[in-house]
C-alpha cells in the first residue's frame, strides 16, 4: 500500500484538470509530465458496442462480452428480450438480481478486492480506486449500469461504484434511457 508521502507526490497528477482538450485539432495534451490517461474502464464498452453493431447489421442476435461489459443485440430465440443476471460483487455464484434488457450494454464495476470474501482476497489489490482519495473505493461493493451506449455504461458503472448509491443513482438520472443497480 502506498504511503501518505507517495500519495501526496501523485495527487497533483490525478484528475481531469490535468487534461487540456483542443477541440479544433481533436487532440488532448497533459498539463504536467507524469500524467497518464487509462482508457481501460471505457474501452470494453466501446469495443462491445462496435462488435454488437456488426452483428446487428447482419441481422444476427447475440451477446458480446468483454470482461465486465456485455452488449446484447437482437433477441434470443423464442423470447422478446434478454435476461441478464447481476452477480453479487463479493460472493461468486450469488445473484443479486436479474434484469430484462431489449438492447444495449450491461457494464459492471466492483470495488471488491478479488471477491469471495476470503482472507487472501481481502489482501488483494482493490479493483477500483476513488480518485478523490487515491484509496480503494468504499461507497459501494459494486454497480451495474444498463445503457444503449456501451462506452457510457462502462464509464458510469465505475463512477457509480465510486460515488455509492445516493450520489451514483442521482448521476444516472442525468442520462436518458440509462439506469443501474448498486450493491452496498
Amino acid at each position: 500500500r502506498p504511503t501518505e508521502t507517495a500519495l501526496a507526490a501523485i495527487r497533483p497528477l490525478v484528475g481531469p484538470r490535468n487534461i487540456e482538450i483542443d477541440r479544433e485539432h481533436r487532440s488532448i495534451r497533459f498539463s504536467h509530465p507524469g500524467v497518464e490517461l487509462d482508457l481501460a474502464g471505457v474501452a470494453h464498452g466501446f469495443a462491445v458496442e462496435l462488435a454488437a453493431a456488426s452483428l446487428g447489421r447482419r441481422g444476427l442476435s447475440g451477446t458480446v462480452d468483454a470482461g465486465g461489459t456485455q452488449y446484447v443485440v437482437g433477441v434470443p430465440l423464442g423470447k422478446t428480450h434478454w435476461s441478464v443476471g447481476i452477480g453479487h460483487p463479493d460472493r461468486p455464484g450469488v445473484l443479486l438480481a436479474a434484469v430484462d434488457v431489449e438492447r444495449g450494454a450491461v457494464s459492471t464495476a466492483s470495488s471488491a478486492a478479488g471477491g469471495g470474501g476470503s482472507v487472501a482476497a481481502s489482501r488483494a489489490q482493490p479493483r477500483l480506486l476513488d480518485p478523490r482519495t487515491l484509496r480503494p473505493a468504499t461507497a459501494a461493493l459494486g454497480a451495474t449500469v444498463i445503457s444503449e451506449d456501451g462506452t457510457l455504461a462502462g464509464a458510469l458503472a465505475r463512477a457509480v461504484c465510486v460515488l455509492g448509491p445516493r450520489e451514483g443513482l442521482s448521476l444516472l438520472e442525468r442520462f436518458p434511457r440509462t439506469w443501474g443497480v448498486v450493491a452496498y
